[in-house]
């Protein structure tokens, strides 16, 4: 697991954009029903997946932001100086970029494809410490489980009414 060094990165961030008075967001992703597609096609196929997606990731991530493997099949990617709606935005990008992605027989998977779940936090007065926006990104990506999978959804939508933002 490198959530030692997300932590270390994010606290970094965190204090950065404290001091710069600018935002910072953070998205969480999952990998659907990863276990089937491991579990499935073995180990060796589950490991590439792995791979690929980081691929993917560090692909339609920018220069600035920050993405690392957060344990088993989650990634992270800290976000510096990215609004709310940014962030959605990018959270959008790596959902549809790994959906259109070729996996090796993804069609063993649900829905016949790999996919990928989010859920995105950004810093406010509710959230200055590392440990509260992880915490915030992994209840939304929670939520984009619990709805459909293969969906986005923000923290902010999950507080301020019943029909949080999900694609």
């Amino acid at each position: 697991r490198n959530d030692r060094f997300l932590f270390m990165r994010l606290v970094e961030e965190i204090a950065r954009s404290v001091r710069t008075k600018q935002i910072l967001s953070v998205i969480m992703i999952d990998i659907d029903h990863f276990k089937n597609y491991n579990d499935t096609l073995g180990h060796l196929a589950g490991d590439q997946a792995l791979i690929t997606v980081a691929n993917v990731l560090k692909k339609a991530a920018r220069e600035e932001d920050i993405v690392c493997r957060f344990g088993g099949e989650e990634f992270c990617a800290i976000l510096p100086n990215t609004s709310y709606e940014q962030s959605f935005t990018v959270s959008e990008r790596f959902r549809s970029m790994i959906e259109k992605t070729n996996f090796y027989r993804e069609e063993v998977q649900p829905g016949g494809q790999l996919t990928c779940s989010l859920g995105v936090a950004s810093l406010s007065d509710d959230s200055q410490s590392s440990k509260d926006l992880i915490e915030m990104a992994d209840q939304a990506l929670y939520h984009s489980k619990k709805t459909g999978r293969n969906r986005s959804t923000h923290y902010v939508e999950l507080n301020s009414s019943t029909d949080s933002k999900t694609i």
